[in-house]
């Protein structure tokens, strides 16, 4: 499928760029060759849905920009030791169908991928001379849909940060062990513990609602929290 071709031939350009050591080098090429161990099932799971292929290759983007963005932000020692994207991760979100898929940017380009074909006006039976059928309807635009944007947290917590520096950190270690953030002080959203542990995050998060400075309890409880699931068990150190 298409799909397989872009994502080779993008791992062509990774390899021409770059050192086959460097992280992201490195973090996709392990990607890459988990795809290419599960790809005839991966190519029914796309072709159940056919803006997927195009979701995908979303989510890697969004992926890669935040990586970018962020080592272009770092000093030279602070980017050797910050994690690459976790390709791998988004292909156990395709094979259990979990994970919120980003919204494509633009009207055009999700009506493209919406599967909805266009159904031609069935033509009224020529019954001798008659008068000109009436044009159908034009169909109302579809609404522009917010593109999904990486955001970073200009507003770090100083424990957290201090504690989060030098740690090669991955969410999923905490997710993995059935470990939930806190809630926030209004009790019904967790707190999104991307974007105040590894700074950054996307704009169509669920919990989205907690990308601002957390208020004083909240940043005591947040503390509290880092402390006894990264920092006693020194989740991230080599």
């Amino acid at each position: 499928m298409q799909l397989d071709t872009t994502l080779k031939s993008y791992h062509n350009l990774i390899v021409l760029v770059l050192k086959p050591t460097h992280p992201y080098a490195a973090a996709y090429s392990i990607f890459l060759n988990i795809w290419k161990a599960i790809s005839v099932q991966l190519a029914e799971l796309f072709a159940t849905k056919l803006s997927m292929p195009a979701q995908f290759l979303r989510s890697i983007q969004l992926r890669t920009a935040v990586y970018w963005q962020s080592v272009n932000a770092l000093n030279a020692m602070e980017a050797r030791v910050l994690p690459p994207p976790d390709f791998a991760e988004l292909l156990s979100f395709v094979r259990i169908q979990s994970g919120i898929p980003p919204l494509l940017p633009g009207a055009p380009l999700a009506s493209a991928y919406s599967g909805t074909p266009t159904v031609a006006p069935t033509p009224a039976p020529s019954v001798g001379p008659a008068p000109a059928a009436a044009p159908p309807p034009a169909l109302a635009p579809a609404p522009a849909t917010a593109a999904c944007i990486n955001v970073i947290n200009p507003s770090l917590i100083p424990e957290v940060q201090a504690t989060m520096t030098g740690r090669n950190f991955q969410l999923r270690t905490l997710l993995r062990n059935g470990v939930r953030a806190p809630k926030a002080t209004n009790g019904d959203e967790r707190i999104c513990m991307s974007y105040h542990t590894v700074n950054r995050c996307f704009s169509d998060c669920a919990r989205r609602s907690t990308h601002r400075p957390l208020i004083r309890n909240e940043s005591t409880v947040f503390c509290t929290f880092i402390q006894e699931n990264v920092v006693a068990p020194d989740i991230g150190r080599s």
